[in-house]
């Protein structure tokens, strides 16, 4: 059993857009079922609006989630180039681009 590996978000179910548009679907049934008077272009625009910000969520949380797992250029500390480790601009000892060690050192 592979114990060393990270569960991460990733591999858990999401919604989809479709399937948030067809619970709004049917919560407009639903109320006008119990007598909420809803039109037709009501219907239209508020899946409408629902379907434009989910494209706007899903053009923007692939953004929010890929910048918490970069490091800014200024903070990174080593760095691999080719087969070498050498310092980033981060490192507070060695100047930017100095080679520390080979890659297979430990």
């Amino acid at each position: 059993m592979n114990t060393h590996r990270k569960t991460t978000p990733a591999n858990e179910p999401v919604l989809s857009a479709g399937a948030i548009i067809a619970l709004i679907e049917a919560i407009i049934v639903a109320l006008t079922s119990f007598g909420v008077a809803i039109t037709p272009e009501q219907h239209t625009a508020i899946i409408g609006l629902a379907g434009a910000v989910l494209a706007i969520a899903a053009a923007v949380l692939p953004l929010i989630v890929a910048r918490r797992k970069v490091t800014p250029t200024a903070s990174v500390v080593e760095q691999r180039v080719g087969d070498l480790v050498v310092a980033g601009a981060g490192h507070d000892t060695i100047a930017e681009g100095e080679a520390i060690r080979d890659v297979h050192d430990a």
